[in-house]
């Protein structure tokens, strides 16, 4: 989930956070922020833009990049058509 949906803000910008949490997950076969031992923990990193531990587990750098950038603050995340034309 976004960090801006945890303040009943859910907008395009939101799916394209869940979208690299979602590859994050299918790449590495685990959860993000699993090094957090409750919801609470999980809001407080994602609010301050803590990036989940699991994705030093990606040593592809273009596939890490790809999902850093979905993972971005709200207003720096790339549209869909960005991510669809990115390299």
């Amino acid at each position: 989930m976004a960090p801006e949906v945890f303040e009943s803000k859910y907008g395009i910008n939101a799916d394209i956070y869940s979208f690299g949490m979602c590859l994050l997950e299918m790449i590495t076969l685990e959860k993000p922020y699993k090094e957090c031992e409750n919801i609470w923990k999980i809001y407080t990193f994602a609010t301050q833009g803590v990036l989940p531990k699991t994705l030093n587990r990606i040593h592809h750098e273009k596939i890490k990049n790809f999902i850093k950038s979905c993972l971005k603050k709200e207003n720096e995340r790339p549209t869909a058509k960005d991510l669809l034309n990115s390299e």
